[in-house]
């Protein structure tokens, strides 16, 4: 198993947790409580990042697998916030791949069982690159949706 890369705090890279940037300056600021701080990636390329984003476009709350098979089926609403959460994915994803340039990406959490998204995203990141050329794999967690639980556990000072 290789290493994590650590910043300068020795904390793990992480970009779910950084401010995301939007197209326009109040599309990823949070609402409500708080408003004054910038949204996290986090909230919106995540499952219930993707629900909250199906019900602000239908009106309708569904588990985040249930919209993406609505996708799959063609429901227009499902559709076009699948296709939202892989263009914010993307977006994030060619933040991390300018930055550090990874031997591969490994997606996790839930929505990481969605196998669209392995071929979808090298077009959402690619465009956003300084480089000409995008050839990093992008992989499902080898253990499972819940690499993240695992993942952490190694982080859990021994004693």
């Amino acid at each position: 198993m290789g290493d994590w890369w650590k910043d300068a705090t020795a904390s793990p890279a992480s970009a779910a947790t950084s401010p995301c940037p939007g197209r326009r300056r109040t599309s990823c600021l949070r609402r409500g409580a708080g408003a004054a701080r910038p949204a996290a990636w986090s909230l919106y390329i995540s499952g219930t990042g993707l629900e909250r984003d199906h019900e602000r476009r239908s009106g309708r709350h569904l588990p985040a697998q249930d919209v993406v098979a609505a996708a799959r089926g063609g429901a227009p609403t499902a559709t076009a916030a699948l296709d939202a959460y892989v263009d914010r994915l993307g977006r994030a994803l060619a933040l991390v791949v300018n930055l550090l340039d990874p031997d591969v990406i490994v997606l996790g959490g839930g929505l990481s069982n969605v196998g669209e998204l392995y071929g979808r995203l090298p077009a959402a990141i690619a465009p956003r690159l300084f480089s000409d050329v995008f050839t990093t794999p992008i992989r499902p967690p080898a253990h499972g949706d819940s690499s993240g639980v695992r993942g952490a556990a190694w982080l859990w000072p021994p004693g």
